[in-house]
């Protein structure tokens, strides 16, 4: 699956359902910060809603080995129109 955020698009990793459950991995840019952050989502779907959390992974400066992890609330809702395909801010030459 693709999920777009703002105008940014990425391809989900370990996407998993089981039943109500959800999860999958996301790399994403952060506003800031050098590269991607792996983001982990999972939520239980809940008609048109999925609330959980999600658990970002930062690297920790200096030691590749060691992250720090945040974690968030996290929902989404099903919307009847999509913006998936709208345009995400490209300059292309004109």
């Amino acid at each position: 699956a693709v999920v777009r955020v703002n105008n940014v698009r990425r391809a989900t990793r370990e996407f998993k359902v089981n039943g109500d459950q959800m999860s999958f991995t996301l790399n994403m840019p952060l506003p800031g910060m050098q590269g991607t952050q792996e983001h982990e989502f999972i939520g239980k779907v809940k008609g048109n809603v999925i609330e959980g959390k999600v658990r970002m992974y930062r690297p920790v400066k200096g030691d590749s080995e060691k992250y720090d992890v945040s974690e968030f609330p996290w929902r989404a809702t099903r919307s009847a129109k999509t913006s998936y395909f709208d345009p995400t801010g490209i300059d292309l030459p004109r």
